[in-house]
């Protein structure tokens, strides 16, 4: 049996395509600096898609819903020592983020904005991922991700599974990702 290990991985990968596949960015990720990049889609087969994450935001004063629940997982860079990754995620009530679930569309907007407004930066919760943790975002509930590199370590690389709403949102006419301003940054 032929043992691969992580120092034979990429040229195994270029060898073996055909068999399986172990995740690391793109070269066209890291070449043109991309933050995100839709990494396989199943479109025939529904609405599944697999995102690439390098989580290069060290600060935000944004938060992001979408109508779906994410799942994301910190995968381990070959050859790499990545720095930390961080779910940040308001601690909202169930009944809050319930009640999230029930409006539609353009009102759950005007929702989210008024329960945001009335938080501080104290109100979020900070969740440290480590490699090969996955950690999923429920629908609705606000998010973002955000790192912390020292040095010596390199930008942390994260998987993203969600569904592919946006042949139906064009549809139907609303947005996949809402993006909601803060009047404060997230940050360590």
């Amino acid at each position: 049996m032929q043992l691969i290990t992580e120092s034979e991985y990429q040229e195994a990968a270029s060898s073996y395509a055909h068999l399986f596949e172990i995740s690391t960015p793109s070269a066209m990720m890291i070449e043109k600096d991309l933050s995100w990049l839709v990494r396989d889609a199943v479109p025939q087969g529904g609405t599944l898609m697999l995102g690439d994450l390098l989580v290069v935001k060290h600060a935000s004063k944004v938060v992001e819903t979408h109508p779906f629940p994410e799942w994301v997982i910190q995968l381990h860079r070959i050859g790499k020592k990545s720095g930390k990754v961080y779910a940040i995620i308001p601690k909202l009530t169930p009944k809050q983020v319930k009640h999230f679930n029930r409006k539609d569309p353009f009102r759950r907007k005007e929702k989210t904005i008024e329960s945001l407004t009335a938080l501080s930066p104290e109100d979020f919760l900070a969740i440290e991922y480590q490699e090969g943790i996955c950690i999923k975002i429920p629908a609705n509930v606000p998010h973002e991700f955000i790192s912390v590199v020292g040095e010596g370590e390199d930008v942390p690389y994260c998987q993203v599974f969600e569904p592919n709403f946006a042949p139906m949102a064009d549809l139907m006419k609303f947005d996949v990702t809402k993006f909601y301003d803060l009047d404060f940054e997230l940050h360590f």
